[in-house]
């Protein structure tokens, strides 16, 4: 006779309008407590770029799949799964808004040193085309030419180096303060 055994869940915690789950490393991710029935009886973790578990991504479980979109994380983070973080983009859309390269020297989205002159080269990637915006005496100046073509660009998928309020930061880790 085979004797059958039960996987441990890791808890799901109701708070307020909020779902917290529990995650494998510890951490917790968050998503609207109307979906607690969604997430409930599976065991999450970070995989990818994403919080997975059996059932696949949790954001495509929360907000749903739709043929020639991809649901990306407005803010970011892709522990938070709330409904009002979440929105369907298609890959371009999703490359607008990447954070800032491992590999940058400036510290800047977009700005690239010309070391033969002591200045800065800022430009940005337009339909699969990379557009030059000038060349600036200082990175912060590169920076802002940069960040005014990506809100125009871009407009909400934009990730910019200097955020106003609502907009994502290109560094990691980096809070908007508004």
């Amino acid at each position: 006779m085979h004797k059958r055994t039960w996987k441990k869940v890791r808890p799901v915690t109701v708070t307020g309008n909020d779902c917290l789950i529990e995650l494998a490393d510890g951490s917790t991710a968050y998503v609207d407590a109307e979906d607690r029935h969604k997430v409930e009886f599976n065991n999450w973790s970070i995989g990818n770029h994403c919080v997975v578990s059996g059932l696949g991504n949790l954001q495509n479980i929360i907000l749903g799949e739709r043929l020639g979109f991809i649901v990306d994380h407005i803010d970011g983070d892709v522990r938070n799964n709330r409904k009002a973080n979440l929105r369907h983009v298609t890959k371009a859309e999703n490359c607008w808004n990447r954070r800032i390269a491992a590999n940058n020297t400036t510290g800047f989205k977009g700005v690239s040193p010309r070391k033969d002159r002591g200045t800065f080269l800022a430009g940005i990637n337009i339909q699969g085309r990379r557009v030059k915006l000038g060349t600036f005496r200082t990175a912060e100046l590169a920076a802002k030419a940069y960040d005014d073509a990506a809100r125009a660009h871009y407009g909400p998928h934009a990730c910019v180096n200097f955020p106003k309020k609502g907009e994502q930061h290109a560094h990691r880790g980096k809070a908007v303060v508004a």
